[in-house]
């Protein structure tokens, strides 16, 4: 092979590497604009729900300040142990990605801590826990319930979101569409 066909093998080489990191930074940046549904459905996933399973019910609420991050971490734990359930905490692998994907990608906010938050019973009934993008104190959650019955995945809902309530106010999220930002979250920091 000449010189002249190596050069031209390592420029479409390189033009190809281009390209392919191009369209990673273009994922990478769609990914973090639709984060909330990133986070949710690898959750359900985890919590081994059934496949395309969808939320049976959805909250959100604003966190007075982000220092609040770890009483909830807390909560969302001890709620996890008192139901015999699985507690996952990716917040940090999340923000990493998070940074990651900012990084790639300039039009985007930043919103950080990501926090991203599971806990799931072996029967898939589940919980995920995450805050929404553009506010990174106002928190969705969505309850899944596996093979549980309804009554103890209604009852299981309902006990999460009283002790949720004790500290925060819940506002409902139509099962029809997702959490929107709540305008009393987004001046909190």
């Amino acid at each position: 092979m000449s010189s002249g066909a190596g050069r031209m093998d390592r420029r479409a080489r390189e033009g190809r590497e281009i390209e392919v990191g191009g369209v990673v930074a273009r994922w990478l940046g769609l990914l973090v604009r639709i984060r909330a549904l990133i986070f949710v459905i690898p959750l359900a996933w985890l919590s081994a729900c059934t496949a395309g399973e969808s939320p049976f019910r959805q909250v959100q609420f604003c966190l007075n300040a982000s220092d609040q991050i770890d009483e909830l971490t807390v909560l969302a734990d001890s709620i996890a142990e008192s139901n015999d359930m699985k507690f996952v905490d990716r917040s940090a692998e999340a923000t990493a990605e998070h940074r990651y994907a900012e990084r790639n990608n300039a039009n985007g906010p930043t919103n950080e801590p990501v926090i991203v938050i599971s806990a799931f019973r072996r029967d898939g009934l589940f919980f995920g826990l995450s805050n929404i993008y553009g506010s990174p104190v106002q928190m969705y959650v969505s309850f899944f319930r596996g093979s549980a019955d309804d009554d103890e995945a209604n009852q299981f809902s309902d006990i999460v979101i009283a002790k949720l309530e004790q500290r925060w106010k819940t506002v409902p999220v139509p099962l029809s569409k997702g959490a929107e930002l709540l305008g009393s979250c987004l001046g909190s920091t």
